[in-house]
């Protein structure tokens, strides 16, 4: 058992100790499709909307189409070719703040997490 806590240690390690990018070296590339992002549908202050709006310039009501459909079908959405950027739908099962709760499976969220791979292999491309 302590061996593996050791093996996670060290590679815990490892990953902090790697050189990290820029931030700015992250957005370009996002926006040159070196990189896919992949977010959650959710709007508000969150990486989809600052990929998405701030970065990659669609448009919020835009993106909060997007949103919507991709909660409502449970299925994988992307903004290619506008961004190289793919949404997820949203699991909520909060019942105290939200009457209707949105609730994706685990079998569900699998299939979609299988699409945004799929999505890259046939069209975004990103390595």
């Amino acid at each position: 058992m302590n061996t593996n806590k050791n093996k996670f240690n060290n590679r815990m390690i490892e990953l902090i100790e790697k050189p990290q990018k820029a931030f700015g070296d992250i957005i370009n590339e996002v926006k040159s499709g070196k990189i896919h992002v992949v977010c959650m549908a959710q709007n508000g202050l969150t990486h989809l909307n600052v990929y998405a709006e701030l970065y990659c310039g669609i448009k919020r009501d835009v993106l909060n189409q997007c949103v919507d459909m991709v909660n409502s079908k449970k299925e994988t959405g992307t903004l290619f070719p506008e961004a190289y950027i793919s949404i997820l739908p949203k699991s909520e099962s909060r019942k105290d703040w939200n009457p209707n709760p949105q609730i994706v499976n685990a079998e569900e969220l699998k299939t979609c997490i299988d699409d945004v791979f799929i999505a890259n292999q046939k069209y975004l491309k990103s390595p």
